[in-house]
């Protein structure tokens, strides 16, 4: 008999972990952009073998460039608080809800946008303006 495992059970489960990654994260840009808004780049990975997940953070300076298995956020050092730009799952996640968009449940609208917008190109112009208020453009 198939055992089925609820996607959204699992990623509860993992959440304490996520969190004190991005906790750490931001620490660690605080302490390297002092005094400067940075980006928080998150990314998690499907360890082989397993039905576990890896999650790596970085800070940048400058808005990371979007891709799969990516959440980014945006920490405001004056506010001392975490924005969301955006969050794209794994390729096949992606293009499923892509393909299927007429099918997607209000419940996952939110990250249809994201994914839209990574398909269409716009969320690339997004970071190009984001580099630009931030004056961090690396190519014109």
């Amino acid at each position: 008999m198939e055992e089925f495992v609820d996607v959204r059970e699992k990623a509860e489960a993992r959440y304490p972990l996520y969190e004190s990654t991005v906790l750490k994260t931001i620490e660690n840009g605080k302490r390297e952009f002092n005094n400067k808004d940075f980006y928080v780049d998150m990314v998690w990975r499907q360890l082989q073998d397993a039905d576990d997940v890896n999650f790596v953070g970085v800070a940048f300076e400058a808005c990371p460039t979007p891709h799969y298995n990516q959440t980014v956020y945006k920490y405001h050092h004056v506010a001392d608080e975490l924005e969301l730009m955006w969050s794209l799952p794994n390729e096949e996640d992606c293009l499923d809800m892509y393909h299927n968009r007429n099918s997607v449940t209000p419940d996952e609208w939110p990250l249809m946008k994201y994914v839209m917008s990574f398909y269409d190109r716009s969320l690339f112009a997004f970071v190009n303006e984001k580099e630009k208020e931030d004056g961090t453009r690396k190519f014109e």
